[in-house]
């Protein structure tokens, strides 16, 4: 992640970056939980993340967004760096599926070149509400982003997950919990919620927006979190106008399969690099 912030650095001017520099320390663990009541800013900061990644090129940083508000997210889907744009609730198993997929094949050609940390750009998977997923019920949707969280940090398959009131029973579940490396708090409504995200209470004293407490390896510290216009959204993503998309279609995950089939019927799936391979039988049940 360091090089990551020097790209970033470099690619900014440094007072555009100065109030976003707390970013780049939020994000060298590439697990993120942002988490706060209704109304604290949580989309907010969200964006002022996404904002710096996108200083960089889609060879840098790319993104599936998973954004079922269909409005807070939105601003990025024809960026260049957008791999899948999802809102709807029955899409989000492909669309992980799809990171899963990217997964598998980033550690084969680990493999055969002899790699401990992959090469290739950081994937970012960018999941706002996650606790309303939660709500649909899908134990799909719940271990693969436990899989990611697991295994996804050598791939450079980072997560950051945005909610409201996690609790350790319903959101942030064993393996998820313990693999969300870097925290953001916002305001929360009482004690008990600032400990379910940091541990401790704290986030129950800050403003209403504006304010956040960042913590990175148990360390606590309250930051700004600058507000970021619409147009300045648009215009990170203007800038890369002329540079080719990551993905055509943002708007369908590429990795789909057949829920049942004989297992004499061929199945193939073309990831977003446009390798094609058959599918085994039992990686063609999905959701």
């Amino acid at each position: 992640m360091e090089a990551l912030k020097q790209e970033t650095m470099n690619q900014v001017n440094n007072d555009q970056l100065q109030p976003f520099k707390w970013v780049m320390d939020l994000v060298a663990s590439g697990r993120i939980l942002i988490a706060g009541c209704s109304g604290s800013g949580k989309s907010v900061a969200l964006k002022d993340i996404i904002y710096t990644l996108m200083a960089t090129s889609p060879n840098t940083n790319q993104f599936v967004f998973i954004d079922l508000k269909r409005v807070e997210l939105k601003v990025f889907k024809k960026a260049p760096h957008t791999v899948c744009y999802v809102t709807e609730p029955e899409e989000v198993v492909k669309a992980l599926n799809v990171v899963l997929q990217i997964i598998d094949d980033r550690y084969k050609r680990m493999e055969m070149n002899d790699e401990l940390k992959s090469s290739e750009p950081n994937l970012w998977v960018v999941v706002d509400e996650y606790a309303d997923l939660t709500t649909i019920g899908s134990k799909s949707i719940e271990r693969a982003v436990q899989r990611i969280s697991q295994i996804g940090r050598a791939a450079k398959v980072n997560l950051i997950l945005a909610t409201q009131r996690p609790t350790r029973t319903d959101v942030l579940k064993g393996a998820i919990d313990v693999n969300l490396d870097s925290r953001l708090a916002l305001r929360t409504v009482n004690k008990q919620d600032s400990r379910n995200i940091l541990g401790c209470p704290g986030a129950e004293e800050l403003p209403d927006y504006g304010k956040a407490i960042m913590q990175i390896k148990g360390k606590n510290q309250v930051i700004d979190i600058p507000f970021l216009e619409m147009d300045e959204l648009q215009a990170r993503v203007n800038a890369w106008h002329d540079t080719p998309r990551v993905y055509q279609n943002p708007e369908v995950p590429t990795y789909s399969a057949t829920r049942r089939q004989s297992p004499n019927v061929r199945v193939y799936s073309t990831d977003i690099y446009g390798n094609r391979r058959e599918l085994r039988y039992n990686e063609r049940v999905i959701g």
